[in-house]
């Protein structure tokens, strides 16, 4: 844990003075390196089952940085920037099978939501906030789901 809470700060220091994309992606990679590390050396133990799938994320993280770092763009309104963030949505899909949870989708009220706000004890105006997202979602997961 101080360890990473050594790196957090180096790299904040860091990114005061230096903005450029080298910055960010030595810190995430910095990161990736380590999980990996960890994964690998816990393949033949407990993380037998999610070591590998670790890894894999790594693997496919590698490839969004590397699309990233080259500038890699199929079409002028789809850029290096959005390649890089839809791998890296499979890459967050990978580590969420490291859990070893299977992947469940409810659909949920707008009166329930609103009720599980209020369990959390947020304030009425955040609540609207969200009830409104959540309608926003609602319906464009409706019009997705007909088409």
């Amino acid at each position: 844990m101080c360890i990473a809470a050594v790196k957090a700060v180096c790299f904040f220091l860091w990114i005061l003075t230096d903005t450029r994309f080298l910055v960010a992606i030595s810190d995430y990679g910095s990161s990736m390196v380590g999980a990996g590390v960890l994964a690998a050396f816990r393949l033949g133990g407990s993380w037998k089952k999610s070591g590998h799938w670790i890894l894999s994320t790594i693997a496919v993280s590698d490839l969004g940085a590397a699309v990233q770092d080259l500038k890699w763009a199929p079409h002028h309104h789809f850029n290096h920037n959005d390649v890089f963030h839809v791998i890296q949505l499979a890459a967050n899909w990978l580590f969420f099978r490291a859990t070893g949870k299977p992947f469940r989708y409810e659909r949920v009220t707008e009166e329930a939501f609103a009720a599980k706000c209020r369990k959390a004890s947020e304030p009425e105006p955040l609540i609207a906030v969200h009830a409104s997202m959540y309608r926003a979602f609602a319906t464009v997961g409706a019009s997705a789901t007909n088409s």
